[in-house]
């Protein structure tokens, strides 16, 4: 991993070896109640021939341990790059399960946004500089006291991903 801070904000190079490597920005942030929570980032690519994902997670503290994910993805099968919704939950055996939907998009800049209102998580996208949001999905999402936000960067196989946060 490379981090680099400067006045645009945090630069993230993430490059696999062979498996799923993460890193993550963990903030200290706890949010209670209904959120709106949004991240802006910049310079985002995709390199090599497997899957990376640069996401806004929201963890929520309920017995499943629900994540709820805004995904700027690239995929390597067909190097289809997309915004992508994702909410997974804990099962029982310590294994996860994932409500994914995939929209096409290729920006490399933008804003990711996750908002709660009640049970239902709405997954927002703002592309380039663009101060218009898009409403790309909603799922549930139960409605607890305390949440984290984190940032991640993933990679796997022989791909690498870079990305700047400049805010959230």
């Amino acid at each position: 991993l490379q981090l680099q801070m400067d006045a645009e904000g945090i630069g993230m190079l993430r490059r696999a070896t062979g498996s799923w490597t993460s890193s993550e920005i963990a903030s200290r942030l706890v949010v209670r109640g209904d959120f709106d929570v949004e991240a802006r980032f910049s310079q985002f690519e995709a390199f090599g021939d497997h899957d990376v994902y640069a996401m806004l997670v929201v963890k929520l503290d309920d017995a499943e341990k629900t994540l709820v994910r805004a995904v700027r993805s690239c995929v390597s099968q067909r190097r289809h790059h997309y915004f992508q919704t994702s909410r997974s939950i804990a099962k029982p055996d310590g294994t996860r399960a994932y409500l994914t939907q995939n929209t096409t998009c290729e920006m490399t800049s933008g804003r990711l946004r996750l908002a709660r209102r009640g049970d239902e998580v709405y997954y927002l996208l703002a592309e380039n500089d663009s101060s218009d949001f898009r409403l790309v999905g909603q799922q549930p999402a139960p409605n607890v006291d305390r949440l984290g936000i984190d940032l991640q960067l993933i990679a796997s196989g022989t791909a690498a991903a870079k990305i700047v946060w400049n805010s959230v």
